[in-house]
């Protein structure tokens, strides 16, 4: 096994097999975590902590492959950390937009709880949305299902995650194409509730001025 040496020049020398692997590594970071991460910070406004903490782990991991007379396999043992924190990183960037876009339908569906959705583009929304919402939330619980089961390859999990929050993108991307139907659809809603407000009050009064010619006439 090869020990990790310093050369005459002060650089630190990796066996192939450890360069190799940390090739690896980085291009995962650059290519699917970077990505996610920047997704989430555009969703949520802010770094999100977990990640931050699998990246940290991940490093230190890295960083311990540069020390000087450290084993080959000590070396590649780490890495194989550093990667499990990389994949831990990536999932959890997954879940935050899954958990973001499901947290959007559910704000949708409450504010309009009192809307007549039934009428929206001609009857054509509704249907449409249920359908959506229901693939979203099957492909949702799909994914969670696909990561217990490769308890120990989490990155085999990625596809099914990428489909939920596709999946949930196509509801909301229907209620933004909706939106002109669904602001008409609330207005009429607010306009009937205004006048069963008004009815209400009416038949307050009328119920009132009829107790009060009655306790009159009783009196």
């Amino acid at each position: 096994m090869k020990n990790i040496k310093e050369s005459d020049s002060d650089i630190i020398q990796l066996p192939k097999s450890v360069e190799e692997d940390l090739f690896d590594l980085f291009k995962e970071y650059n290519n699917k975590l970077q990505p996610s991460i920047s997704v989430v910070e555009a969703l949520r406004g802010e770094f999100p902590g977990q990640v931050l903490n699998e990246i940290r782990a991940c490093f230190g991991h890295i960083a311990r492959c540069f020390m000087v007379g450290r084993d080959e396999s000590d070396c590649n043992n780490d890495l194989k950390q550093a990667h499990n924190h990389i994949t831990r990183a990536i999932l959890d960037c997954y879940k935050i937009m899954l958990i973001y876009y499901f947290d959007e339908v559910k704000q949708f569906e409450k504010q309009y709880e009192n809307t007549n959705l039934i009428i929206v583009d001609n009857g054509h929304f509704l249907p449409e949305f249920t359908e959506l919402k229901q693939t979203a939330e099957s492909k949702s619980q799909q994914a969670k299902l696909a990561e217990a089961d490769s308890f120990s390859e989490k990155e085999k999990s990625y596809p099914a995650y990428k489909e939920a929050i596709l999946a949930y993108r196509d509801v909301l991307k229907l209620i933004e194409n909706s939106a002109q139907g669904l602001a008409h659809a609330n207005q009429l809603a607010r306009k009937r509730s205004k006048e069963e407000n008004r009815r209400s009050l009416a038949f307050a009064i009328i119920g009132a001025i009829l107790g009060a010619i009655i306790s009159l006439i009783i009196g």
